[in-house]
């Protein structure tokens, strides 16, 4: 709090507040024994996934975004208030895709993939396999999976996602 109250202090005396855009992000949560586990790595549950997003923008007023969004969404928002073109899609799309997270470990070899649309999460194992759905509504900590009892919710995330995978111009 204490740079950014700095970094925020010497851009207003400046008078560059009003022609700055300031992203404040994270790349990853941590897991702190949620399940187990000390750090980050291979999981997408949402203690390693669902992390701040606070942008500021010249000009506009405060918002929250409820629904979950991308890091990889920030390039294409930053690019387009700056006006200048960058591959991908912004925060404030009409995307009708789903939020996909991915995990790459084991040099390369492991694959998993979280797809989030709405109160529910598929997470898909794509080396493996496996597959859990959660609803984050009722059940934030991810402590059931509830893929037998909601095959057709995880049919309609799997056609989400595999719309995502034909479109990757448009992500």
């Amino acid at each position: 709090d204490r740079q950014l109250g700095t970094l925020f202090s010497s851009l207003q005396q400046r008078g560059r507040m009003q022609r700055t855009i300031i992203a404040v992000l994270a790349d990853h949560g941590e897991e702190l024994l949620a399940r187990g586990r000390q750090g980050h790595g291979p999981n997408l549950f949402e203690e390693s996934i669902h992390v701040p997003l606070v942008l500021w923008v010249p000009g506009c007023g405060a918002r929250r975004v409820v629904q979950p969004v991308s890091v990889a969404h920030l390039a294409p928002t930053v690019g387009t208030l700056a006006g200048v073109p960058v591959e991908g899609v912004g925060l404030w799309s009409d995307n009708q895709l789903p939020t996909v997270v991915e995990a790459v470990t084991g040099l390369n070899t492991t694959y998993k993939r979280a797809v989030i649309s709405g109160r529910y999460k598929l997470l898909l194992d794509v080396t493996n396999g496996g597959r859990m759905l959660f609803d984050l509504e009722s059940d934030p900590q991810e402590l059931t999976d509830i893929l037998a009892d909601a095959p057709e919710v995880a049919a309609k995330l799997e056609r989400a996602y595999q719309r995502w995978l034909d479109a990757p111009g448009h992500r």
